[in-house]
């Protein structure tokens, strides 16, 4: 797949609101499009999300349960209200 309208990232951590596949920031000639399922995967053109959607389908959970597995690993609050509501 020739790629003439991306570049290639210079390092692997990507800054954040930039292509997971090329690395190219959102601005005035590129607007980022997010994964519609997990909304936190962001893509500068369909060419790079069907270049990475069998990397991405292995992790990709829908929105919802994504903020509730955030919210369990950094809120100390919200497990005990958990254990609370499953007694």
């Amino acid at each position: 797949i020739e790629r003439s309208h991306c570049h290639s990232p210079t390092n692997s951590i990507l800054p954040p609101n930039s292509c997971a596949v090329c690395g190219k920031q959102e601005g005035a000639a590129t607007q980022l499009s997010r994964c519609s399922r997990c909304k936190s995967t962001w893509y500068c053109s369909t060419i790079c999300q069907q270049e990475n959607w069998k990397k991405h389908l292995l992790g990709c959970r829908p929105y919802g349960e994504l903020s509730e597995l955030r919210l369990s690993m950094t809120d100390p609050r919200y497990n005990k209200k958990n254990k609370k509501n499953n007694k």
